[in-house]
């Protein structure tokens, strides 16, 4: 097994929501339903958004006060 050397939850989840945007292209007769496939590649996305961009800035924002007690 390779190590995997994604940097950021973005790069980690990017492969499988290309598969998932290739797979929203099926149409609805497709084994796999083109609007699950979008539905799940668009929380993965946000999901990873949010732990790259939000989940640091309220980590400090809650030490910040921590450290303030």
């Amino acid at each position: 097994m390779t190590e995997n050397t994604a940097k950021t939850w973005k790069d980690l989840v990017a492969p499988l929501a290309r598969k998932l945007d290739i797979a929203a292209k099926f149409d609805e007769q497709a084994t796999w339903n083109a609007t699950g496939a979008a539905s799940f590649r668009d929380i993965l996305k946000e999901m990873a958004r949010m732990l790259d961009e939000v989940a640091p800035k309220r980590e400090a924002s809650l030490r910040q006060e921590f450290e303030a007690r």
